[in-house]
């Protein structure tokens, strides 16, 4: 196992634009997918009645 995190590690090191690049793309995949993603009916509180 710790040999195959070394070589992850020493492959994203050699690569890091590469993977700067796609974590990058990676966030912005995600606050897109938040910014589209319907809101909800109620408020955060509403469900306390079902505690």
């Amino acid at each position: 196992m710790a040999t195959f995190l070394h070589r992850i590690g020493r492959w994203a090191f050699r690569r890091r634009r590469l993977v700067s690049g796609v974590r990058l793309g990676v966030l912005v995949v995600a606050v897109a997918a938040a910014a589209m993603a319907p809101a909800g009916r109620f408020g955060p509180l509403a469900d306390q009645r079902a505690l």
